[in-house]
């Protein structure tokens, strides 16, 4: 991508001295612009690929802060360290009160922490998704999106599965602590944060690894910090997109 700018750029250069070589006036203005207009692309191709290959490097070792939001409500998170999703950690209840506050001020520095990136997903960026797939059991996206957006997601969770069924006060406790322990984790806001994950991995299944970049462009997911190759990557068209990702390999470990 960056040979291909700066042989573009050469091309017109070249033009431009067959143009000062003619038409000396009308060449000398011209040259000088595409002199400044070659130092600019080249500057901008360098900055460009050097965040790229960054991004591709931090995004493989790196530590990762990803966040779900609605409206302006934080309805879960995770920490995750590599993007293979094997070494995640689910936000829980206490942990999201400080980070809502952040959210309402704006303060994405502060959501961000240490990690290297901050993904901050509306939950739009999951309504055109398939069925997902939990416990070998289908269920629609917006059964789990009706989940992360409860009060008390686990029991609703228990009772979708068992239909109509009543369920006793006790036999409810013990099915949603079992699932805590099955799954690791510590209250309900982790089992959102679990929830989000599916749908994160169901996404990704779905529309491939462009799924990140893809809501970025569509103003469904907020990166932060919101580099050089983002801004490129938002206002480029839609087939030199897919073929710019394509040819940097974002999403390819930089280890041989």
């Amino acid at each position: 991508m960056l040979v291909e700018m700066i042989l573009w750029s050469v091309l017109f250069m070249v033009l431009l001295w067959l143009l000062h070589h003619f038409f000396p006036r009308l060449g000398r203005v011209l040259f000088w612009l595409s002199t400044l207009l070659f130092i600019i692309t080249l500057a901008g191709g360098v900055f460009l690929f050097l965040d790229a290959r960054e991004f591709r490097e931090q995004m493989a070792v790196g530590k990762n802060t990803f966040l779900l939001e609605k409206d302006g409500r934080l309805l879960a998170g995770m920490e995750l360290a590599s993007p293979d999703l094997d070494r995640v950690t689910f936000f829980t209840g206490p942990d999201l009160i400080p980070m809502q506050q952040d959210l309402d001020d704006r303060d994405l520095a502060s959501l961000k922490g240490d990690s290297y990136k901050l993904f901050l997903f509306s939950t739009d960026a999951f309504s055109t998704i398939g069925d997902v797939q939990i416990d070998r059991k289908s269920y629609p996206v917006s059964s789990l999106l009706g989940l992360l957006s409860s009060d008390h997601p686990l029991d609703d969770f228990v009772q979708e599965q068992m239909g109509n069924t009543t369920i006793p006060p006790a036999q409810m406790n013990l099915t949603v602590q079992a699932i805590q322990r099955r799954l690791g984790i510590a209250d309900p806001a982790g089992f959102k944060g679990y929830l989000f994950a599916t749908l994160m991995g169901a996404a990704i299944q779905q529309d491939g690894p462009l799924f990140i970049l893809d809501q970025f462009r569509r103003h469904h997911l907020t990166i932060h910090e919101e580099t050089v190759m983002f801004r490129f990557l938002r206002v480029i068209p839609e087939g030199l997109f897919i073929d710019v990702v394509e040819k940097a390999n974002l999403y390819k470990d930089s280890n041989p």
